[in-house]
């Protein structure tokens, strides 16, 4: 090599590591240079856990390497299209927002199963029945509802019959259903009335509604009720409530899905999973259709979904399995 190209080439050589060395720095602290803004960004991060594990995650169409659940450290931020798949479910999508130096969680994302309802003639429909009874017990306090023609009496009852008035109702037929351990819950069958009693209140009523269907989340203090038309939930813990949603058609079911953010619901043919994720979009999954739907019910870990309904010719029990 000739000795006047040495220092051109150790100059060069300076120059480079002066460039790319605060260059890979900035690189593995996380900044990124942001094209169409032209400016250097921090990065966000991105946690992804799913319901069953090992779902592949996509960010923007882009595949990444290791299965759900994942942390990604790496994300411009802005809003993002992130993508679920799994082989046997149903693909999950929704556009979520990931901050700079920030972590955007998408934790116990739920995903079903993609097989369709399959009859079985076999299997018997079992009726579910909520237990419930015209007395209750409050505290280690007897509890009974009175019916008048005007009202109903609900009322603390001590040994010696002597009542402690807790709280008047409209006119109907009670009975208590289990809630959860601060609460009494009444249901009027026959005028399709729910109602939520803390008789340790000074205004014990927190809720009077007309619901035709409902499910109480017991862990959570969280119910869910509906008309027929509104999927609303009633959280008892901080006295407030939401509207899932109001459709055309009739809710003939519904349900808490057993893990995640989920409930599900029946109308007369359909069979819908609602996300209560409202980030981006709410996600809806629909798990099956029939020509009838009569009620459906869920096995203790969300496994198997069972519908009591009619297709074609075929009229009894119909199963899937939501996961495996």
């Amino acid at each position: 090599m000739h000795k006047h190209l040495q220092p051109i080439l150790f100059f060069t050589f300076v120059v480079a590591f002066l460039i790319t060395a605060p260059l890979v720095v900035l690189y593995t602290a996380g900044f990124r240079y942001q094209f169409g803004k032209n400016v250097i960004v921090k990065t966000g991060v991105l946690s992804v856990s799913t319901i069953p594990r090992g779902a592949t995650l996509l960010i923007d169409e882009t595949e990444e390497s290791t299965k759900t659940p994942v942390v990604v450290d790496t994300i411009i931020p802005g809003m993002h299209k992130i993508t679920l798949q799994k082989e046997g479910y149903l693909p999950w999508k929704k556009e979520l927002e990931v901050f700079s130096q920030l972590t955007t969680f998408a934790d116990n994302v739920v995903l079903f199963g993609s097989d369709e309802l399959v009859f079985d003639s076999k299997l018997k429909p079992q009726e579910v029945q909520t237990a419930s009874a015209p007395t209750t017990t409050f505290q280690g306090k007897q509890v009974q509802i009175n019916s008048l023609p005007d009202r109903a009496v609900l009322s603390f009852v001590d040994s010696s019959d002597v009542s402690t008035i807790i709280s008047y109702l409209p006119a109907g037929t009670y009975s208590f259903v289990p809630a959860p351990a601060n609460l009494l819950f009444l249901v009027d069958e026959l005028h399709q009335r729910i109602v939520v009693i803390n008789p340790q209140d000074d205004q014990p009523v927190l809720l009077n509604e007309s619901a035709s269907v409902f499910d109480w989340q017991l862990d959570r203090s969280r119910l869910l009720f509906s008309d027929g038309f509104d999927l609303q939930v009633y959280n008892a813990s901080n006295h407030t409530r939401e509207t899932l949603t109001r459709l055309s058609e009739k809710i003939v079911d519904l349900a808490w899905f057993p893990k995640g953010e989920v409930v599900l619901y029946a109308t007369d043919t359909h069979v819908t999973a609602l996300e209560l994720d409202r980030r981006g979009s709410q996600n809806r999954f629909e798990l099956g259709t029939l020509d009838r739907i009569d009620s459906f019910s869920l096995d203790d870990q969300g496994q198997t979904l069972t519908v009591l309904g009619k297709l074609a010719s075929d009229e009894g029990t119909f199963q899937k399995r939501l996961q495996n």
